[in-house]
């Protein structure tokens, strides 16, 4: 009987037992997770973590702040790290396994900053490539044609080719005096009007070169036969030169270039094609020498200097001899011609000055050009402006000087003045001064009266050229002008240094001054504007001017007379030139600012008593007077009442009364008219 009782209370002891146990057990459990030290979970976590941000780094591709507590859910807990703390460890390790990284893994592509440097690079570099390439075909091509350009099936190519780089040159009129707006060459062209020789018939200019195998045109500076050898070669660029027998292919020849030796006329022709696109092309010149399709024409024989006019008028001469059939055109300056090519000409033709509707067709070109915001502006306006001042409507009749006086009309306060050396002094200065007024690039660095001084030196450089032997006066290489530019800056108390700077200023803003030859050489845009400022350089030395026009009338002729127009008494002057040429003291008179009354008189009249004598000069006496009697002052209109009086007189012999007639005609007034 004990013994199940016994039993009993073990079972009943045994569950109790159980029962403690339980807890006991949990606890041991819980004991044995969590059993790790916190300092060692800490320290574990953390390994992970920068493990992972060492992987991520070298992925570059940093955890998101949910997929990392998604991955160390666990361990943080473990660890006792909270979210916000893990975060904080894990941008930590990224950063700092970010900067352990040798240089040469930061350079790797997988940076976006680098690829887009790299891809920023490798696109410049392709551009740059392509450029190369465009710019190897396009050698090669020029190559490719300037190979086969010298053999005569190709020729048709180099024509055309031709004809497109005189349209590019010519089909403008590019004005240095405003420089970036050229006129249309189709809309200011005004064909010119010339006289036959022992003619007063005015003919078509062109039409008269379509007609004759070899011609001398002369004219006055600034004539317009430079241009109407342009507008030759721009008529047959763009339709042919119908009129002309064969058609003939036309090359322009810039005679100044022949001054220094070295080429002689058939190398000079092709390189004229050269220059236009025509490369090699000295068998197409021989080939049209010999077939005589070819219309040479040969502009500026006065720019060559004296001591080398019978060299290059035997070589024309010689050309021509071997080349019958092909037709030949030289321009001179009226003054300067001497019948050099007397005896291989067939006819001399004279450019006469412009008419009034020439004048007005020219000013129509203009039109476009008067500014909008001056309505008073106006081609009629400059027109009636023009005939209310003689001296400058003789002057407008020249195609240069109408040019320049509808520039300052349209594009500048200009108010034409009533004489000719005032014309000269004040447009050279508004040129020189006011420029930077209406220039976008601002104002002018050195003073008008430097850079005249400067332009005035240059042109009794260029001017003296002509006496050296071999030099061209109309032009002078770089290095020279520069030395001429220093001799003068020290005497501005300016450094030499300034030398360079000023002569850019006068190319880029007044026009007075052209680069040519790529800027290698440099000449005065007219001849006769350095004619002008070697005048004013020799303004207080008159007996060295003398000495210069006694050894070469025909280079100082002009500068003598402008020499006169400035404001000087001109009489001692006047006396000296008489004896050395007594016409060209009468022509220096109609610009003479101020001179003896007596003396002006007597010399009038030695000339006035020589009308109607029809000697060899008759016509520069006619001419000659009639730049005295143009005068709007006394003396002018002195000899204008005498000239009056002997053309109504009807017991003057009629030979003087009809020189009379022709003298009161070229004054270009309407009381002559």
């Amino acid at each position: 009987m004990g013994r199940p009782e016994s039993r009993s209370m073990f079972r009943g002891h045994g569950a109790k037992a159980t029962l403690l146990l339980i807890p006991l057990l949990c606890l041991l459990v819980a004991e044995v997770g969590h059993g790790q030290d916190p300092a060692a979970s800490r320290l574990k976590l953390l390994a992970a973590v920068e493990a992972r941000a060492a992987k991520d780094v070298e992925l570059d591709r940093p955890l998101a702040p949910s997929d990392l507590a998604m991955l160390f859910d666990e361990d943080a807990k473990v660890a006792s790290v909270p979210p916000a703390e893990l975060l904080s460890l894990y941008e930590a390790a990224y950063q700092k396994a970010r900067d352990n990284r040798p240089w040469w893994e930061k350079l790797k592509p997988g940076s976006g900053w680098i690829f887009g440097l790299t891809a920023g690079i490798l696109a410049i570099l392709w551009t740059f490539f392509q450029k190369a390439i465009e710019r190897f075909f396009e050698w090669l091509g020029k190559g490719l044609y300037s190979f086969v350009a010298r053999f005569r099936p190709f020729w048709w190519l180099a024509l055309r080719k031709y004809r497109q780089a005189l349209v590019r040159t010519y089909q403008e009129l590019k004005i240095p005096f405003r420089p970036g707006r050229p006129l249309s060459m189709t809309e200011v062209f005004v064909p010119l009007k010339v006289n036959e020789a022992g003619s007063t018939e005015l003919v078509d200019a062109q039409t008269a070169l379509s007609k004759h195998r070899r011609l001398v045109v002369v004219g006055d500076p600034g004539a317009g036969k430079t241009m109407l050898m342009r507008h030759l070669a721009l008529t047959f660029a763009r339709e042919g030169l119908q009129d002309f027998p064969g058609q003939p292919v036309p090359i322009l020849v810039e005679l100044h270039r022949l001054n220094e030796p070295g080429q002689d006329l058939v190398q000079h022709l092709a390189l004229a094609l050269e220059q236009m696109g025509f490369p090699n092309a000295a068998g197409f010149v021989s080939s049209g020498l010999e077939k005589g399709n070819l219309l040479l024409l040969f502009d500026g024989l006065d720019e060559v200097n004296r001591d080398s006019r019978n060299r290059v008028v035997s070589q024309i001469k010689d050309l021509t001899q071997k080349a019958p059939g092909c037709q030949a055109v030289v321009t001179c300056r009226r003054a300067v011609y001497n019948n050099e090519l007397a005896g291989w000409t067939d006819q001399n033709l004279k450019v006469v000055e412009f008419d009034d509707q020439q004048i007005q067709r020219f000013l129509s070109g203009w039109a476009k050009e008067m500014p909008p915001d001056k309505p008073e502006k106006s081609v009629e306006h400059l027109l009636t402006t023009l005939n209310e001042r003689p001296r400058i409507l003789a002057l407008a009749r020249n195609p240069l000087l109408l040019t320049i006086i509808a520039y300052l009309y349209c594009d500048t306060p200009f108010v034409l003045p009533h004489s000719r050396a005032e014309f000269y002094k004040n447009s050279t200065n508004l040129l020189l001064e006011q420029w930077d007024q209406f220039h976008q690039r601002g104002r002018n660095q050195y003073r008008a009266s430097h850079k005249q001084l400067v332009l005035q030196a240059l042109a009794l450089f260029f001017q003296e050229r002509a006496g050296q032997v071999q030099q061209d006066r109309r032009s002078a290489p770089l290095a020279e002008v520069l030395r001429v530019i220093k001799e003068v800056l020290p005497t501005l108390n300016l450094e030499v240094q300034n030398a360079e700077p000023m002569l850019d200023e006068i190319l880029d803003r007044s026009g007075l001054v052209l680069a040519i030859d790529g800027r290698t050489r440099f000449q005065f845009s007219h001849l006769t504007l350095q004619e002008f400022f070697a005048a004013m350089e020799l303004e207080t030395r008159a007996d060295e001017l003398l000495e210069l026009l006694g050894k070469d009338p025909d280079t100082w002729r002009e500068t003598a007379k402008l020499w006169c127009g400035l404001d000087h008494d001109s009489t001692a002057f006047l006396r000296k030139v008489e004896r050395l040429e007594p016409l060209m003291a009468l022509e220096c008179l109609g610009d003479t600012q101020q001179v003896e009354a007596d003396y002006a008189s007597a010399l009038i009249a030695s000339f006035r008593f020589r009308l109607g004598n029809e000697s060899a000069d008759a016509e520069a006496v006619r001419r000659a007077l009639a730049l005295v009697a143009a005068d709007i002052r006394p003396r002018g209109e002195q000899l204008r009442k005498e000239l009056i009086a002997s053309l109504m007189d009807s017991a003057t012999p009629q030979e003087v009364r009809q020189a009379a007639a022709q003298v009161l005609s070229h004054t270009n007034l309407p009381q002559a008219a």
